[in-house]
């Protein structure tokens, strides 16, 4: 079929572009080279060090980690709004303040799975061609083959939460299996699983400072505790994981102030257990290569920066909401003024100028995002990483499975940790059922507009409870359609009720 063909061979020539030029301190950042294929590249152990690189690189773009995916789920959460200059603006994003209003057409939702996609891919060129490699360390082949089964793990723990079902792939996309089904959620469940858990058990507990920012046992075995947990497997298992995690030889630990998970001083802190990597001295064309940039800066200083402001900033998308906003102050939550802009803050590294909620244009709300603001950088190069995955997360994760198990007290305990951080009294003698709401709320605060709290909601299938005003149908709105463009092409059945 030759549409097919020409579908999935335009995604595989997008994933075999490699890298140009690896350095130890920035081994992420990558450059495609368009004249290089798998035939003639996979020969040595640079070329392996390479190959896994551009596997990770996908992560850094735009349509991935750096804007679309946290923002798509703020939005759908009710947390944010699309903000940006006018309706039109991004307009597609609006598309999730309303759940009848979804599309399969949504330009968004293709970058998004095409982006993932391109992680799976390439992380499975490095499966199918690093071990034919001769001239190269048994180690460091272990190492990089085990960090291939984390990222995609990772990249189709995003394709199935976001869109439920998938082509599963194992083998890279060639014209020798173009014809695939799509698969269940169940079945990618099963190989995300897999992956991690092979992962885990190659990955060390951390790496040397040339390595720092790939992928580690900590980080295998978080993900692979909270794989389970998505399905529904809240069991002495999943609570073992976390406790190999919480307990880990490499002492993870929160920091002392909250904020600092978010700025320029700390990447890769004692509390990160999982980080897109950013750097500074980027290709600033986000627009180039039809979407597909080679990005290496994290863009949220231009994206989601403050435009109503004395000195004006960003273009001022992911903006939050009154209702979130209305949230911390009714629990004296000093997260909030970490993580939301309000009239009158001062705007650091621009002495006199505050935050101006009354400079408004386009269909903007008052406030806006303040995580990963780097005020006294460069608005289009920013170097502070995205965190994935935080000692945080993993203390929440644990006391919903403590509860879950029946044992109350000791999940107040793990819950209780991310409180003292920030100054909050513990939280005690409340029954399974409220504490299960209770953490909940926590989670909102700790991972305030990281693009968790959507995820939590449908997954505890509470979509209906707290979505049905803006439209949420049951058996339908907990994923995303499938894209159009994927749908024409392959002769898939479309996602329930799209």
């Amino acid at each position: 079929m030759k549409s097919l063909k020409r579908k999935f061979v335009n995604v595989l020539a997008v994933s075999v572009l490699f890298v140009s030029g690896c350095n130890d301190e920035e081994f992420l950042d990558t450059a495609p080279l368009d004249t290089t294929t798998s035939a003639s590249f996979f020969l040595t152990e640079e070329d392996a060090v390479r190959s896994i690189n551009t596997a990770y690189d996908p992560m850094q773009n735009y349509w991935y980690y750096n804007f679309s995916v946290p923002v798509t789920y703020n939005i759908l959460s009710g947390d944010a709004i699309k903000g940006g200059n006018s309706l039109e603006d991004q307009g597609e994003y609006n598309q999730f303040a309303n759940f009848g209003l979804i599309t399969s057409d949504n330009s968004r939702l293709q970058n998004m799975w095409e982006l993932m996609f391109i992680g799976v891919n390439r992380s499975n060129l490095v499966l199918a061609n690093v071990p034919n490699i001769e001239d190269m360390s048994e180690a460091i082949r272990s190492r990089i083959l085990a960090e291939a089964r984390f990222l995609r793990g990772l990249h189709y723990f995003n394709i199935v939460t976001m869109f439920g079902r998938a082509p599963l792939l194992t083998e890279p996309a060639s014209l020798d299996n173009l014809d695939q089904p799509l698969a269940t959620s169940a079945e990618i469940y099963a190989q995300i699983e897999a992956d991690f858990t092979a992962a885990a058990d190659v990955l060390p507990d951390s790496h040397d400072a040339s390595n720092i920012g790939r992928a580690t046992k900590g980080a295998a075995n978080a993900f692979l505790a909270k794989a389970r947990i998505f399905q529904g497997k809240i069991d002495q298992t999943t609570s073992d994981l976390l406790d190999a995690v919480i307990n880990s030889p490499v002492g993870y630990s929160l920091l002392g102030n909250y904020s600092d998970n978010f700025s320029v001083c700390c990447d890769n802190n004692s509390e990160s257990i999982f980080e897109v990597q950013f750097g500074s001295g980027a290709d600033v064309s986000v627009w180039a290569a039809n979407g597909v940039a080679d990005i290496n800066a994290n863009w949220t200083n231009v994206t989601m920066g403050p435009r109503n402001t004395t000195v004006p900033r960003g273009w001022g998308f992911n903006q939050p909401t009154q209702e979130f906003l209305d949230f911390f102050n009714a629990n004296s939550d000093s997260r909030g003024e970490d993580t939301i802009f309000v009239q009158g803050d001062a705007l650091p590294c621009e002495p006199g100028s505050t935050y101006d909620e009354t400079v408004n244009s386009g269909t903007m709300g008052p406030y806006n995002f303040k995580k990963y603001q780097d005020f006294c950088g460069s608005r289009y190069d920013s170097a502070i990483n995205f965190k994935v995955m935080r000692l945080a997360e993993v203390l929440l994760l644990k006391a919903e499975v403590e509860n879950e198990l029946g044992n109350t007290g000791t999940a107040e305990g793990f819950m209780n940790q991310t409180r003292a951080r920030v100054g909050l009294a513990p939280i005690t003698g409340l029954s399974q059922t409220d504490l299960r709401m209770a953490i909940l709320s926590e989670k909102r605060a700790e991972l305030g507009m990281e693009g968790q709290y959507f995820l939590d909601i449908i997954r505890m299938g509470m979509g209906p409870d707290f979505y049905a005003d803006r439209g949420f149908v049951q058996g339908k709105s907990e994923v995303m359609p499938i894209p159009a463009s994927e749908i024409a092409v392959n002769g898939w059945e479309q996602n329930n009720g799209y």
